[in-house]
């Protein structure tokens, strides 16, 4: 999973599994980190 404030950002690494996989999934799921109190979303990439 990676958080959406990353760097690489998420476009970046989609790109980049799509150089060696043919099929790129994303889900993300809002969360919170307990020491912030911004919501943010974290993501999991799948790629087959």
């Amino acid at each position: 999973s990676y958080q959406s404030n990353g760097i690489p950002s998420k476009e970046e690494i989609i790109s980049l599994l799509r150089d060696y996989k043919k099929k790129v999934e994303v889900f993300s799921k809002p969360h919170r980190y307990v020491l912030s109190s911004k919501l943010k979303e974290e993501f999991l990439f799948i790629a087959r």
